[in-house]
């Protein structure tokens, strides 16, 4: 394995990269050292298992000292405003489990998972390190889905069984490598050290 000191800058789309680098022509992909010497740029592709997959594969070859995922995330907490980056100290997996007549079942409340496993604590993902200077930013927790809130019905049901502020559709992906490689992890968002960057843009 190759061990660099360097920082992974992860994002799921090359409009969120935007962010960083200028390069309008990037695609879904590892770029060594884009954004400066040992600042590497990894695009991702939306969803969790796009996710998973893409860190996986990166990670099983190169070490980093510190990760960032940073991105778009919607607002379940409409008290943050549009536009605002906050920072995520717990993620899950939100809709991972089954239903049963109009309720749902965890994974962790019909057995299948420990809740307190190697890498979830309570059933939460949850950061491993600190990141400093990073500013005075809003810490919210977090939820990641296959399918984005939109009705006002569902997102009632949901807040019943989850404290979560934002969702997003990468989060806990982003966690869960990483806490499984044991790099050093801290996130920041709503839409190793581990960073996650949300910035809100949808009012749910």
């Amino acid at each position: 394995m190759n061990l660099r000191p360097n920082l992974l800058f992860v994002c799921a789309t090359p409009l969120e990269a935007t962010a960083l680098s200028k390069d309008g022509s990037l695609k879904t992909g590892f770029y060594p050292d884009l954004l400066g010497t040992g600042k590497s740029l990894l695009i991702t592709g939306v969803g969790l298992t796009a996710t998973a997959y893409q860190l996986g594969k990166i990670l099983s070859t190169t070490s980093f000292h510190g990760a960032v995922n940073f991105g778009v995330a919607g607002a379940l907490d409409l008290s943050i405003p549009l536009g605002t980056a906050v920072e995520v100290i717990t993620d899950e997996f939100a809709d991972l489990g089954a239903e049963n007549n109009d309720d749902f079942i965890s994974l962790f409340e019909m057995n299948l998972q420990n809740e307190n496993e190697v890498p979830f604590s309570h059933g939460k993902l949850v950061p491993m390190g600190e990141w400093k200077n990073i500013g005075n930013l809003r810490k919210v927790h977090g939820a990641s889905v296959n399918t984005v809130h939109g009705n006002v019905h569902s997102i009632a049901n949901f807040k019943k069984r989850s404290n979560a502020q934002i969702e997003s559709m990468e989060g806990a992906a982003f966690f869960m490598p990483v806490k499984w490689e044991v790099l050093i992890h801290c996130k920041l968002g709503p839409s190793p050290i581990t960073l996650n960057l949300e910035i809100e843009s949808i009012g749910s």
